[in-house]
């Protein structure tokens, strides 16, 4: 028993340190991607990473052209295109494209980024597509593509 409050206290504890080393992360550092390298490293993969304010996610850049992202939040999906080295979203509620920057350290570390902000890192990135149940982290939803 003392092993799992252990581990959990180290858990919660290392969320917490990722989410406060984003501010601490210089953008200096950082190398943005560019339109090719977006394509290799992301699309056609599954990724799983974790928001500023702790979040985890999961996210699938399909190479139709669609997504599909969950959250502990929420679930949703909708269409993407890379423009100027950015990957770009279309959300069911907007009517123009939202852009962000994927950017990487020479730890070989990944960030997601809007204008000067690290919003997000990505922690794993997977080849196979499948999302498996123990994966979900918001109850699954009828995809709208």
């Amino acid at each position: 028993m003392l092993k799992y409050y252990s581990f959990l206290i180290f858990f919660l504890f290392s969320l917490e340190i990722n989410a406060k080393n984003f501010s601490d992360i210089n953008l200096m550092d950082l190398m943005i991607l560019d339109n090719k390298e977006i394509i290799e490293k992301i699309i056609n993969k599954k990724l799983t990473g974790i928001y500023e304010d702790g979040t985890k996610f999961v996210e699938i850049h399909y190479a139709n052209g669609s997504y599909y992202i969950s959250d502990e939040t929420r679930e949703y999906d909708g269409k993407w295109k890379i423009i100027d080295n950015q990957i770009c979203y279309l959300y069911d509620i907007k009517n123009e494209f939202d852009c962000v920057n994927i950017m990487f350290n020479v730890m070989n570390e990944f960030f997601y980024s809007v204008e000067k902000n690290i919003y997000a890192k990505i922690e794993d990135i997977k080849e196979d597509l499948k999302i498996y149940k123990s994966e979900y982290l918001h109850p699954q939803m009828d995809l709208l593509i």
